[in-house]
């Protein structure tokens, strides 16, 4: 069984480097495959999100380590500054309150604004939006969820006091936030990680099939304007296998906020659309396909 998982990841990674160096791969794929090659997108996309699920998990074991016994570890120091920068706030089962003059901000520990309290809305919807988390009167605001700013339909995410606390009103400070925190993260199931990483997989496989069916249509359309005699099988299934580096590494240099890497992989999936494009429209006029 398990020598068996490692040939196919042994497999999956010489895939992947042939993508990058052998002249020959694309007509050892044209040649040698056939489907779609929507099984290598799920396992390419599955590995990083397998690794991005398993640092959460870490994670999620050294934060209830910190809030349980006090620990605190490389991981959690951001969480231990944070928490302790808390003032003393009230809660009166609908709004949240404070005796201080805000907004107060609450800093990680490289010196990021990390939360702002409002609790007299004096804070604009554009200053909020540039904060992580913002705790108003009325309600938590919490601005492009999903990563996905460039969206002007994408709204924030708010959620009210009340279906967070039970209690009808709270004195909150430090000590109550942790103790809030431990009941959510010991509620926590080890499979919900797993979860995570089969839902990751699963949404960054849907878009990148998405994309490339849309480029496979355009590129199939141009073989039939030039009389190119190859299927759509064919293009779509080239797209893919010419891919398998930057699946293996986007999600997790977007997981990270690697920008500088994120623009290097984009380079480098054009670099290998232009070689792709190149062979089945100039070489594979040579073959029978």
């Amino acid at each position: 069984m398990i020598s068996d998982s490692l040939k196919v990841f042994e497999t999956l990674f010489l895939q992947v480097y042939y993508s990058l160096v052998s002249k020959n791969f694309f007509e050892k794929i044209v040649r040698s495959y056939s489907g779609f090659g929507i099984k290598y997108v799920l396992a390419n996309f599955f590995l990083p999100c397998l690794i991005i699920a398993s640092s959460l998990s870490y994670d999620c074991m050294e934060i209830r380590l910190y809030l349980s016994d006090g620990y605190v570890s490389e991981r959690t120091q951001n969480l231990e500054k944070i928490i302790n920068q808390i003032p003393a706030l009230y809660y009166d089962g609908k709004n949240l309150k404070s005796d201080f003059q805000d907004p107060v901000y609450l800093y990680s520990a490289t010196g990021l604004k990390f939360a702002a309290i409002d609790t007299q809305n004096k804070l604009s919807y554009q200053e909020k939006s540039q904060i992580p988390i913002t705790f108003t009167g009325e309600r938590i605001f919490i601005p492009d969820l999903f990563g996905t700013s460039e969206a002007s339909s994408n709204k924030p995410f708010l959620a009210d006091y009340r279906d967070l606390f039970p209690e009808k009103s709270a004195n909150i400070d430090s000590s109550f936030v942790k103790t809030y925190l431990k009941k959510i993260f010991a509620s926590i199931p080890e499979l919900f990680f797993f979860g995570i990483s089969i839902g990751l997989t699963l949404k960054y496989s849907f878009g990148f099939l998405a994309q490339n069916f849309f480029l496979s249509t355009i590129l199939y359309g141009l073989s039939l304007l030039l009389n190119i005699k190859i299927t759509f099988k064919i293009i779509f299934r080239s797209l893919v296998f010419a891919q398998g580096f930057y699946m293996l590494a986007s999600p997790i240099v977007q997981f990270l906020n690697l920008s500088f890497f994120s623009i290097i992989l984009e380079v480098l999936r054009i670099w290998r659309y232009i070689l792709l494009t190149f062979y089945l429209f100039i070489k594979g006029r040579k073959l029978r396909i």
